[in-house]
């Protein structure tokens, strides 16, 4: 049985299931080689594809499952693509156990843009890091230099980039911002 539910378990620790929250029986293969082979195939979904044959109203895991691989869908197969289902919530919903809704057209290009403005970010967070290991001190981060020091704001992608440059440099901010030029002294 697997159960690819919220709670995990330690291998060693035996616990009890309710046959309710049980997605998928099997007999073979061994759980952890099951795993091992539905997280490869699982990177191999294509979620947008999946989204646009999937129906309207809810639907089976083990029915798309089916639909997806075919009629005889492997459980490593349907297992994998628990696993896909589940770590897309921007494509599909989770509507009870084993089985989930695809998002709306609407919260799913919102949720689209969301990705892909967080990327951006991340790139631009790993750019200025860059430049500050490099001891370059990012020009449109000139004007936040005496906020980033004194009076952070920490959910920054500025204040982010500047702490995994002092980490990688191994230098405290300060440090950091007198070698880079922000601020021309520690008085």
């Amino acid at each position: 049985m697997l159960n690819l539910g919220r709670r995990r378990a330690c291998p060693e620790k035996k616990i009890k299931l309710k046959a309710k929250e049980v997605w998928l029986r099997f007999e073979n293969p061994e759980s952890q080689a099951l795993m091992d082979e539905a997280n490869t195939l699982s990177k191999e979904i294509d979620l947008q594809f999946l989204w646009d044959c999937a129906p309207d109203e809810k639907f089976s895991l083990v029915d798309v499952a089916q639909e997806y691989f075919g009629a005889q869908a492997s459980i490593s197969q349907q297992t994998a693509l628990a696993i896909a289902l589940q770590g897309a919530p921007v494509f599909f919903r989770r509507k009870g156990r084993g089985h989930f809704q695809r998002a709306p057209v609407e919260q799913l290009q919102a949720g689209l843009a969301a990705l892909e403005r967080k990327q951006k970010e991340l790139e631009q967070q790993a750019a200025w890091q860059k430049e500050l290991v490099a001891g370059v001190f990012p020009e449109t981060l000139q004007s936040q230099a005496n906020q980033l020091l004194f009076s952070p704001d920490k959910n920054t992608s500025a204040y982010k980039a500047l702490i995994a440059a002092c980490t990688e440099s191994g230098e405290s901010p300060a440090q950091l911002m007198i070698r880079c030029g922000a601020i021309d002294s520690p008085l």
